[in-house]
């Protein structure tokens, strides 16, 4: 957030730092008190209502809370001036209590949309800082603690879908590298999860919307594992979604401070995650230019070797002339990618399912990976030894590597068993 700055704290007997947010800001606190103050005047001559939320004022925590204790307020001191009767002078008290309520919930609101445009402005921002990195890796490790200063968060973490497999991909808690490491090592081997369940993250890629959850620790969608491991309290999540397509989240609290997160968290950290799934998206298409412009300066060298040889030959009496056809062969040999020998006998399903096959993934593997049934595999599998007039998986791999890059399979290749039936 713009304005925030860094403090350090000791704290058992370590150098941590911690962002200090919108939260503890002078301003925030005095239309907090102020709104406190409205209430306990409210609730002197109305009483309480357990609706109005709890009996302690100094509980009342964040704007939205507040604002949400005075509209019930606000409804219920209006009701009981429509009440016939009562004293005059019950009724003038209980005018200005509607009017002190009312002043204290248009700053409220104030205080709300000056922290939205603030908010805008740091995403933003931070958006910038991220489109500057064009490595891929690099860009998911930083996007966590980048997602955090931009969104006024403590701690925050990006997480990736693969087929129906949810793990985590990097973390950052603030001023607990060792901390965040230790939560990403888990969330990638002992609790990732499986999106065929009904969790939060299930229900985000269902819907395309961000989440907020309060007490996370009971709550029915939660990821026990990982919330109890992290010790959140609440949270707030939303989908990282290029092209329409959900392929990860990203996740933020308050833990450091114990503020709970409210909508103005959820709503930053939704219109972060529709920056950053641009960024992902336009990372994306820049490393695969860069890979065609790797195989475009491949194949001009290719043909520069040929032109080269063509030019540089012995020169003899009786020159032999290439042929029409031996010329257009030439030029199909430099053009015409080994893989297509393949493509001509395979579909390109088939070709896929074959590659991860040679890369030692069974059945099961090969469907999680592209998210179809394995007996789907299992029919797909069975077409390619057919058509490669292979006797089994071990066959089909070897006649791959030839068709490919025109060797055998190393001995250090791991090749599944035959799983065709």
């Amino acid at each position: 957030m713009p304005g925030d700055t860094v403090e350090a704290m000791e704290e058992d007997n370590t150098s941590a730092r911690r962002l200090v947010g919108r939260h503890d800001r002078p301003e925030r606190r005095v239309v907090e008190d102020a709104a406190r103050e409205a209430v306990a005047h409210a609730e002197a001559a109305l009483g309480h209502d357990p609706d109005d939320g709890p009996a302690d004022v100094a509980e009342l925590r964040g704007l939205d809370a507040l604002e949400r204790t005075l509209a019930r307020l606000i409804d219920r001191a209006v009701e009981a001036l429509d009440l016939p009767g009562g004293a005059r002078r019950g009724r003038r008290d209980l005018a200005h209590v509607v009017l002190d309520l009312e002043s204290a919930r248009g700053k409220v609101r104030e205080r709300r949309i000056t922290e939205q445009l603030e908010a805008l402005s740091s995403v933003q921002a931070g958006l910038d800082r991220l489109r500057a990195i064009h490595d891929m890796p690099t860009l998911l490790e930083r996007t966590p603690q980048v997602m955090c200063e931009a969104c006024g968060l403590e701690r925050g973490v990006l997480s990736q879908v693969d087929g129906s497999q949810w793990t985590i991909e990097s973390a950052y808690f603030d001023g607990d590298d060792e901390w965040a490491a230790e939560f990403v090592r888990l969330g990638r081997d002992e609790l990732s999860a499986r999106l065929d369940h009904l969790t939060l993250e299930t229900e985000m890629v269902r819907r395309r919307a961000p989440a907020l959850i309060h007490d996370a620790q009971s709550h029915p969608l939660a990821h026990l594992p990982l919330v109890e491991h992290a010790d959140v309290r609440s949270y707030v999540s939303a989908p990282v979604m290029p092209e329409g397509r959900v392929i990860g989240f990203l996740h933020g609290d308050h833990y450091y401070s114990g503020h709970p997160v409210d909508t103005l968290d959820r709503d930053t950290i939704h219109a972060f995650a529709r920056g950053f799934g641009h960024i992902i998206e336009r990372a994306a298409l820049l490393n695969r230019l860069q890979t065609q412009r790797q195989e475009v300066h491949r194949l001009l060298s290719s043909a520069e070797a040929v032109m080269s040889d063509l030019s540089g030959g012995e020169i003899q009496f009786h020159e032999r002339s290439m042929s029409s056809g031996e010329v257009a062969r030439a030029a199909a040999g430099m053009f015409t990618p080994p893989e297509s020998r393949l493509e001509m006998l395979l579909t390109r399903r088939q070709t896929e399912i074959l590659g991860l096959m040679a890369g030692g993934a069974t059945n099961i593997e090969i469907a999680n990976r592209l998210v179809i049934a394995p007996g789907t595999v299992k029919t797909h599998v069975k077409h390619i030894l057919r058509k490669l007039r292979a006797a089994n998986r071990a066959e089909a791999v070897s006649k791959y590597f030839r068709l490919t890059i025109g060797v055998e399979p190393g001995y250090e290749a791991e090749i599944p068993p035959d799983e065709t039936g």
